[in-house]
C-alpha cells in the first residue's frame, strides 16, 4: 500500500499555499536571511516582549489583583483543591492556574513579577511549541518568522504579562490541537501515543478553565478532518484509551470539588459555562463583528497583511497542504465559535491569533524569498505608513486639547497627566515605524518593511511598561493596601 493510501494527509497533491523558491531570482539584490540568525532573533525577541519589565508596575484591578490574592491565600492555607477569595470559596474557575501562581510565590516571593511569571512561561512555551511544529512542517525560516510575528502581536504579549488564565489555557489548547494533527498524520503506535498525549493535554486544559478546554480543540479537529475528507477519524480520536486518560485527569478534580460543594456541578457547568455562552447575564455582550475589530487592533500591525493574504490564499486553496488547512480551520473555528457566544472578551480568541500568526509568517517569508512577487507585503507597508501619521496625531490631540478626551472617554481623562508620557512616546513610535515602513515601500525592500512591523511590536513593550506605570498605579489597589 502506498503512503498516500495509508495516510490521506500526506497526499502528493498537497502543495504550499505559496510556492517558495529555494533562492531569490537571479540578479536580485536580496539574500536570504540565515536561519540561525532568525532563530536567535526569534528567541531574544520572544524573551524581550514577554519578560521585559514584567514586575515593574502594580497589578491591575480587578482581574490581576483578584487572581493573585486567590493564589496567595492558596499558598497560605495549603488547600490546593478549593480556591478561596477573602476566605470564601471561589468556584468560578478551577484551581490549576492559581496553583501555578502560588508555586511561583513560594519560589520567588509575593511580588508582581512572580504573580505574572506563570503566564509569561506559558507564553514562551507556546512560542516554543509553535517553533518546533512549524520547523517540522515548513522549515526553520518560517518557524522563526512565525515566532517573531506572534511574539510581537499586542494581544499575545499582553496576555503573556497578565495574571489571568488565557495564556495558560492557550498553551494547552494549542498543544492539544497540534498533538491531534500529529496523530492524524501518523500511523500505528505513533498515532496512538499522539492521541493519548492529546487527550491528556485536553484534560489539563479543562482543569485550567473548564469545558472550553476540550470543546475548542474538538471543534477545530472536526472541521479540519471534515474539510480534509477524512471519515471515521473520531473513532481514533475518541477511543476508549483516550477517554480514560481524559477522565483520569478531570474526574478527580471535579468529584473532589463537588463533594465539598454539592452545588458546584450546576454552578460550574450551567452557570459558568452554558449560561456564559448563551445569555447576556455576565454583561459582556458585543456585536457579532466584535472579534474582527479585536483582530484588527490587537493583531496590529500584522493585521494589515490579512485581507490580501486571505484573498490570495483563497485563490490557491486547491493547492493547500494539510497543515495549511489546519491553521485556517483553527483560526476560523475559534473566531466563529466565540463570535456566537453572548460573552465576548479579547482573550477568548488568543489561540486564533496564534494560528493567524503562522499564516501571516508564511506571507512574510514569501516576501523575503520572492521579492518580485510580494505585493501583499509592500501594500501592507504602505497602509502602515498611511495609518501611522493619523495615529501619531491622535495620540497627541488629548495633550493639546484635553477636552476632546474628556468628551470621548471621561473616565480615562481623569488620568491624563499620568498618560501624557505614554501618549508622547506612542506618537513617536507610530511616526518612526511608519516612516520605516514607507522607506521599505519606496525602496521595494520587504525586509525593511518587515523590520517596521517587528520594531513596532518590540518597542511597544518598553513604552507601555515604562510610561504606563503611574496610570496603572491609579487603577491598582496597591496604594490602598500599603
Amino acid at each position: 500500500m502506498s503512503l498516500c493510501q495509508q495516510n490521506p494527509l500526506a497526499a502528493p497533491q498537497d502543495k504550499p499555499i505559496f510556492r517558495l523558491a529555494p533562492n531569490p531570482p537571479t540578479g536580485s539584490r536580496y539574500r536570504l536571511i540565515p536561519p540561525r540568525a532568525l532563530m536567535w532573533a526569534a528567541l531574544f525577541g520572544s524573551l524581550f516582549t514577554v519578560l521585559w519589565g514584567l514586575g515593574s508596575y502594580p497589578l491591575l484591578q480587578p482581574d490581576e489583583g483578584r487572581n493573585a490574592e486567590i493564589a496567595r491565600e492558596m499558598l497560605a492555607s495549603g488547600d490546593w483543591l478549593i480556591p478561596t477569595y477573602n476566605g470564601l470559596p471561589y468556584l468560578d474557575k478551577p484551581a490549576f492556574f492559581f496553583k501555578a501562581v502560588a508555586l511561583s510565590f513560594a519560589v520567588f516571593g509575593e511580588n508582581e513579577a512572580a504573580a505574572r511569571l506563570p503566564s509569561a512561561l506559558f507564553g514562551l512555551a507556546t512560542l516554543g511549541l509553535i517553533y518546533g511544529f512549524c520547523r517540522r512542517h515548513y522549515g526553520a525560516v518560517t518557524a522563526a518568522a512565525a515566532v517573531l510575528v506572534i511574539a510581537t502581536t499586542p494581544l499575545f504579549f499582553a496576555f503573556s504579562r497578565f495574571v489571568i488564565f488565557d495564556m495558560t489555557l492557550g498553551f494547552f489548547v494549542s498543544a492539544t490541537i497540534l498533538a491531534c494533527f500529529s496523530a492524524a498524520e501518523a500511523e500505528g503506535r505513533r498515532r496512538t501515543r499522539y492521541y493519548v498525549l492529546g487527550a491528556a493535554l485536553a484534560g489539563i486544559a479543562t482543569v485550567v478553565k473548564g469545558p472550553v478546554g476540550f470543546i475548542v480543540p474538538s471543534l477545530v479537529m472536526a472541521v479540519f478532518h471534515t474539510w480534509s475528507g477524512l471519515r471515521g477519524w473520531w473513532r481514533d480520536a475518541f477511543g476508549w484509551r483516550n477517554v480514560l486518560v481524559f477522565l483520569a485527569i478531570v474526574v478527580p478534580w471535579f468529584v473532589g470539588v463537588s463533594l465539598q460543594h454539592p452545588d458546584f456541578p450546576y454552578y460550574g457547568l450551567i452557570k459558568e459555562s452554558l449560561q456564559r455562552f448563551t445569555t447576556n447575564e455576565f454583561r459582556r455582550t458585543a456585536p457579532f463583528y466584535y472579534y474582527a475589530l479585536v483582530i484588527g487592533l490587537c493583531f496590529f500591525p500584522w493585521s494589515l497583511l490579512l485581507p490580501e493574504a486571505m484573498a490570495r490564499a483563497w485563490r490557491s486553496r486547491t493547492s493547500w497542504r494539510a497543515v495549511d488547512r489546519l491553521f485556517v480551520a483553527w483560526a476560523l473555528v475559534v473566531v466563529v465559535f466565540f463570535s456566537l457566544s453572548q460573552s465576548k472578551l479579547p482573550g477568548y480568541i488568543l489561540t486564533a491569533v496564534i494560528a493567524l500568526g503562522v499564516l501571516v509568517a508564511r506571507v512574510v517569508v514569501h516576501a523575503w524569498e520572492q521579492p518580485n512577487d510580494a505585493g501583499a507585503m509592500r501594500r501592507a507597508a504602505l497602509c502602515f505608513a498611511l495609518l501611522a501619521l493619523p495615529a501619531a496625531i491622535l495620540c497627541l490631540i488629548p495633550l493639546v486639547d484635553p477636552e476632546v478626551l474628556r468628551a470621548a472617554a471621561p473616565r480615562t481623562a481623569r488620568y491624563l497627566d499620568s498618560l501624557a508620557g505614554a501618549l508622547v512616546w506612542l506618537a513617536r513610535l507610530f511616526a518612526a515605524c511608519g516612516a520605516l515602513a514607507l522607506i521599505g515601500f519606496l525602496r521595494r525592500d520587504n525586509r525593511v518593511a518587515t523590520a517596521a512591523f517587528l520594531l513596532f511590536g518590540l518597542l511597544l513593550v518598553p513604552v507601555l511598561a515604562a510610561h504606563m506605570k503611574t496610570y496603572v498605579e491609579h487603577r491598582s489597589a496597591a496604594g490602598l493596601a500599603r
